[in-house]
């Protein structure tokens, strides 16, 4: 089951992919409840403007890649992409057995986020 108001106060700022299910009348319900305050709403909507104003967007006034930007089928940018990627991974590492984790009970472990 999904909802509206752990979300909207946890942080997520944005729901994807669209179209809005648990947002827009939902979120709108939650903040003239009280349940989600203006001041949370308006933070979000600050850091969602920052963005589009950093990477282009309000100037450009559309949502589509500028024209300059490399395509991503493109055999050098799926390379830089590629290793973009691969340079960020970072394997967990229990250093110091600092994590509650007893490798012989383990066949699997998720780590998210």
């Amino acid at each position: 089951a999904y909802s509206t108001v752990p979300p909207a106060l946890g942080g997520l700022d944005l729901e994807m992919p669209g179209p809005p299910t648990q947002w827009g009348d939902h979120l709108l319900e939650a903040v003239r409840a009280g349940t989600v305050p203006m001041a949370s709403l308006d933070d979000k909507v600050r850091r969602l403007l920052r963005l589009l104003a950093r990477t282009g967007v309000l100037e450009r006034g559309t949502l589509e890649p500028p024209p300059e930007a490399p395509a991503p089928e493109d055999p050098a940018t799926r390379e830089l992409l590629l290793d973009a990627a691969t340079q960020s991974i970072v394997l967990l590492k229990n250093s110091g057995g600092v994590l509650p984790l007893h490798p012989e009970k383990l066949t699997k472990v998720a780590v998210i986020g």
